[in-house]
């Protein structure tokens, strides 16, 4: 069994691990990077210190709650949260390389580029003819049910994109008799519903 995630809220401080051989989350890509650090990596490892300290209760989840909003403003104004599902696949293609695919596997891999903040890709924006700006953190353009900006959905087009990319890589590396589920956990509502997602 492996699981290959680089979303900060799926990671072995919330126990996503459990049941994994493998299981490649985002603190693993920031040790093979050895990446500085920054205000996400500062919260990240306060969390765990204090996650294997604080039994459940009024402060352990009131410290969870200011984790999960620490991590969503490192988010909108960081340079690098988290790492490209291109990284992600070739970490994949690397585990199936060295794992006997003729025995049965449970692979569980998690996309995050179609995610905010969105990335720039140059290459997806001119395949569509799409000359936005580039969005970091699309929430602070969307007034809850007025309509959203063009280049803002725009902009997630070429997201969805960059990740159909990484989907088609992922199946073309897969042995042939692999059976693929593919999900969603959530789409963008853009303040139709007032929300962003």
């Amino acid at each position: 069994t492996a699981g290959f995630v680089n979303n900060p809220f799926l990671t072995e401080y919330f126990n996503y691990h459990r049941g994994f051989d493998t299981f490649l989350d985002l603190p693993y890509w920031e040790n093979e990077q050895d990446t500085a650090d920054t205000i996400y990596n500062a919260v990240n490892n306060f969390a765990r210190k204090v996650s294997t300290r604080l039994s459940d209760g009024y402060l352990r989840r009131y410290l969870k709650k200011m984790y999960g909003s620490s991590i969503k403003q490192a988010e909108s104004v960081a340079g690098n949260i988290g790492y490209s599902d291109a990284e992600l696949i070739n970490s994949v293609e690397k585990w199936l390389n060295e794992t006997d695919t003729e025995e049965p596997f449970f692979m569980w891999v998690h996309f995050m580029d179609s995610h905010h903040p969105y990335h720039y890709d140059e290459r997806h924006r001119t395949d569509l003819g799409i000359e936005t700006e580039y969005i970091r953190n699309p929430p602070e353009n969307i007034e809850p049910g007025t309509e959203t900006y063009e280049a803002t959905i725009d902009t997630y087009d070429t997201a969805v994109r960059r990740v159909d990319e990484q989907v088609g890589r992922l199946l073309s590396i897969f042995p042939d008799d692999v059976s693929v589920l593919l999900t969603g956990d959530h789409g963008e509502e853009f303040g139709t519903h007032n929300k962003f997602h």
